[in-house]
């Protein structure tokens, strides 16, 4: 029995799934195709990454028939969303699309869902996922001031995860604040200090690019909030004993950039306290490639990337810390590894035993699920 050929695509100039666009809109996507044949067609999808519906927030679609195996150029232009933002050549010779459609009602978000998929007889073969990032600060900083970023879903498994970085984190805060100290919640919401009761007596300021969904209490428990960019901090140099960072450095697009800032306005020797998801975690590695943990993380990398990261904009590393160890995996979807405990939304009797896994990312750092950097300002 003869095995039907299946057709496959790549990306060939893509790294951890992102494809970023310049500050004119634009990028290139270098494509192969293997195993094409008559009743195939390749379709590139434009979606948001959340809330997905057709045709109310679909943004729109380009078809190709007819190709031949090899390799092709996907040019992008969004600097002005139209028929001919996406353009498909090969050996420098365009490929006329044979449907195309845009949603005239839409306006482009920052962060796309950008979809390649290979259809035969009309019927999904391939899917392939990337992020289409702007490249634009001020669009990205809109997004996620207008409370765009993806939706954070308090579930059992969030509830349990969110109690174990609490309790870190009010260790950590003790161990290296004193009462009175200065200290900048970059990226705050609400403000971890806030919800701890600022354990340390130290006086925090927490900056955000916008408090829409809360009227922040200006000087409770010696909290006070502030808007603006993290890209611009208000501060002068020398100003802070300690600077906080959780889960923010990752949806940035230069976070070297930003870490250089904390350089600056930390005191000699001041301390840098950073968390953000491991791309590197066990379930990426079993998967074979290193999927975000939310679509909407541009710049979510390893152990080793961000203490290299780290150490090249000034910083030396006290210690890491890791919480949670995907150890009950399952697969489904063609053996793709899922992790038991987060897919649960009730955890019901296995509290217990999440709380252990919580532990066990402090042992395994480099494959835990959620990082936290301890640094200090190098001299």
């Amino acid at each position: 029995m003869i095995k039907k050929n299946i057709p496959v695509v790549k990306a060939l100039n893509m790294n951890d799934n992102q494809i970023f666009l310049d500050g004119h809109g634009k990028a290139s996507v270098e494509i192969s195709c293997q195993g094409m044949g008559a009743k195939d067609d390749l379709t590139i999808d434009v979606y948001p990454v959340e809330n997905q519906r057709h045709p109310e927030r679909h943004f729109g679609y380009w078809v190709y028939s007819d190709l031949k195996d090899g390799h092709y150029l996907l040019s992008l232009d969004f600097s002005l969303f139209s028929a001919t933002s996406m353009r498909l050549f090969v050996d420098d010779i365009p490929i006329k699309p044979v449907a195309n459609w845009l949603n005239p009602d839409l306006k482009l978000e920052p962060v796309l869902d950008f979809q390649v998929v290979l259809r035969r007889n009309k019927k999904i073969i391939r899917l392939l996922h990337f992020n289409l990032v702007s490249g634009n600060e001020s669009d990205l900083q809109l997004f996620y001031q207008k409370g765009q970023g993806g939706v954070y879903h308090i579930d059992d498994f969030n509830q349990v995860f969110h109690e174990e970085r609490l309790l870190l984190l009010k260790k950590l805060f003790l161990g290296y604040l004193n009462p009175g100290d200065l200290v900048l919640d970059a990226g705050s919401g609400r403000g971890i200090f806030h919800l701890l009761e600022n354990p340390s007596k130290s006086k925090v300021t927490c900056l955000d690019l916008s408090f829409h969904d809360f009227h922040p209490r200006q000087g409770l428990h010696q909290v006070y909030y502030a808007e603006g960019s993290l890209f611009r901090l208000p501060f002068p140099d020398n100003t802070f004993n300690m600077v906080f960072s959780g889960e923010v450095i990752e949806h940035l697009p230069d976070p070297e950039a930003v870490l250089t800032h904390f350089r600056k306005i930390l005191k000699p020797g001041g301390i840098l306290i950073l968390t953000t998801p491991n791309s590197d975690r066990l379930i990426n590695r079993v998967r074979g490639f290193r999927a975000p943990l939310s679509r909407e993380h541009i710049s979510e990398y390893g152990k080793k990337e961000w203490e290299t990261i780290l150490h090249s904009t000034g910083f030396q590393k006290i210690a890491v810390k890791g919480i949670y160890l995907e150890l009950m995996l399952s697969f489904w979807r063609g053996r793709r590894a899922a992790d038991w405990l987060r897919s649960r939304k009730k955890l019901d009797k296995l509290i217990p035993l999440t709380r252990l896994f919580m532990k066990l990312g402090r042992v395994f750092p480099s494959l835990a699920l959620d990082l936290v950097f301890i640094c200090r300002k190098a001299l």
